[in-house]
């Protein structure tokens, strides 16, 4: 072979090589064996709890939601003497309050018992306000900071709310099943029953103020307590 010859044979060898390895690094499918394997490699492993693709982790988000907001989840099983009012510990600076000033016996219980609506309506009348007896924080910051300088109430001694008139109608029946006359239990302070209510405070040897009161309440249970015991024997 002359070197001319062997020149051309070198030169043909060396771009056939060039030319496989070419196809080898570039001219190769990207779904090729060796490319699947390379790139499983590189993917980060599933999570157990992750969603099939295509569905949605709404569901999760809100879970996590409801587990982040536990104020809704109470107040859904809050009880229904409880569903429209301040929590325990507010009623509770509530009753003491109104022990304090005078509105009382009521219990430092927290609940919502007929003694503590009384007081609250007691209070309320006092103050020319609307009934309600409803323990609210509202409430709570005029029995301790005082009425406002701007403030001017309406609809003074207006039942305002089904707590005060059931108040007032379980007054009516202890009124009847003692003996006196309050009129209708239509759960309004007509004539009759406020009429009927200083009565029984006379009796009782209370100022006769012919409004809804703790002390009234207290009494007039304690009085139908007996009255049942009597009849029972």
């Amino acid at each position: 072979m002359t070197p001319r010859q062997a020149r051309v044979a070198l030169g043909t060898f060396v771009l056939l090589t060039a030319g496989v390895v070419y196809n080898a690094l570039y001219m190769q499918d990207e779904s090729g064996p060796g490319r699947r394997v390379a790139a499983d490699a590189t993917q980060k492993p599933a999570r157990a709890d992750a969603p099939p693709p295509g569905r949605s982790r709404t569901g999760q988000a809100t879970k996590r939601t409801a587990l982040l907001k536990p104020d809704a989840v109470r107040t859904a099983q809050t009880p229904e003497s409880l569903a429209d009012e301040a929590g325990v510990d507010t009623i509770r600076a509530i009753q003491r309050e109104l022990n304090q000033r005078g509105f009382g016996p009521v219990g430092n219980d927290g609940l919502m018992r007929p003694v503590t609506r009384a007081a609250i309506m007691s209070y309320e009348h006092d103050n020319r306000l609307p009934l309600t007896g409803e323990a609210t924080e509202a409430l709570l910051a005029r029995l301790v900071l005082g009425a406002p300088a701007t403030d001017a109430p309406s609809g003074a001694g207006e039942v305002r709310s089904p707590h005060a008139e059931a108040t007032i109608k379980q007054v009516q029946r202890l009124l009847a099943a003692n003996g006196y006359r309050p009129g209708t239990s239509a759960g309004q302070l007509d004539a009759a029953t406020v009429a009927a209510i200083r009565a029984f405070e006379k009796d009782q040897g209370l100022s006769p103020k012919g409004r809804i009161s703790a002390e009234i309440v207290a009494r007039l249970q304690s009085s139908g307590a007996r009255l049942k015991s009597a009849e029972a024997r």
